[in-house]
């Protein structure tokens, strides 16, 4: 929009997501912090680095070697 604000902080993206969605305030918290956590995996570009982990993860274990991967996305 022409006459949008840019967003420049936290708050005021918090702001355009409650100011966007009509939802109950449980809704809104979860929204907002998936929105967030979207965010972040898009700019540390997390699902490249698991990917490329997962890929060499196999070749950094002894033989019958085992890994354990906790995720909380």
């Amino acid at each position: 929009c022409q006459n949008s604000h840019a967003i420049q902080t936290t708050s005021d993206l918090t702001r355009t997501i409650k100011g966007a969605l009509k939802h109950t305030q449980a809704d809104l918290n979860r929204t907002i912090r998936r929105s967030f956590q979207a965010l972040r995996i898009a700019v540390n570009d997390e699902f490249s680095v698991l990917d490329q982990f997962l890929r060499n993860v196999p070749f950094c274990l002894n033989p019958n070697g085992r890994v354990a991967l906790l995720c909380f996305h």
